[in-house]
């Protein structure tokens, strides 16, 4: 319970909302927001943990199944949803690509005939980003890898693999084609954990700027192209 607290903490003092643990019952029940004059919903859960669960279900949300799922995109529709995002967190750790237990919860709380309608599912927990995808129609980010930070200690044991300093933002645009009905253009931002300082940079956007590469170090830009060239080489497409 305090590195639920002390985290989530840490993401409102940075202004960032979040879902998912959290830190009471009502807290815990998904709020529906609007953007840009639609209503949205962000649900999210892990599928596995590397500790004991906490004692009460309501701090870390699990899927435990896919019907779990679907009923609870179906309570956020009909709360007034019109576009949902879920979250998932995996458990198994620096996969290239996903293993078939994730694929087949991802195809099944998708599947059309449990009319769920999820708009984008996000995958994280492996740790190192893997491809992108469509399921059942629905867009999928399959593991985003690592977000703000490298893992461990650089260098030491699995975190040795230099792919554990990559991350996506994934970050989406969403086009209201007919009513209740979206089109998904993704919009992968790739991320790069510095070794030096334990920085997160937009490797891309970073190295396009002339003036912020000339304000790096050698060993900072070498860094960050070597990012970017492993997430191209994975991804083609990112910003």
């Amino acid at each position: 319970m305090p590195g639920i607290v002390s985290t989530l903490e840490a993401l409102e003092a940075a202004g960032l909302t979040h879902v998912g643990t959290a830190r009471s019952p009502e807290e815990a029940v998904p709020d529906v927001f609007t953007v840009n004059g639609i209503r949205v919903a962000h649900l999210a859960y892990t599928r596995s943990s590397n500790t004991v669960p906490p004692r009460d279900a309501w701090m870390l949300p699990r899927a435990l199944s896919p019907q779990q799922v679907i009923a609870d995109v179906r309570a956020a529709r009909a709360t007034g949803a019109e576009l949902v995002i879920v979250s998932l967190h995996l458990g198994v750790e620096m996969q290239r690509e996903p293993i078939d237990t994730d694929l087949q919860f991802a195809y099944a709380i998708t599947d059309p005939r449990g009319d769920a309608r999820i708009d984008l599912l996000v995958h994280h927990g492996p740790h190192v980003p893997q491809q992108l995808a469509y399921v059942n129609g629905t867009f999928t980010y399959w593991s985003v890898g690592n977000f703000v930070s490298g893992m461990g200690t650089p260098g030491s044991g699995k975190y040795a693999d230099q792919r554990t300093l990559d991350g996506l933002l994934a970050t989406a645009r969403f086009t209201e084609t007919s009513p209740g009905v979206f089109h998904v253009d993704p919009w992968p931002v790739a991320l790069c954990t510095s070794k030096i300082d334990r920085t997160v940079w937009p490797a891309l956007v970073a190295l396009a700027d002339p003036a912020a590469v000339a304000s790096m170090s050698p060993a900072r830009v070498a860094e960050l192209r070597a990012c970017a060239g492993r997430t191209t080489a994975l991804m083609g497409t990112v910003h």
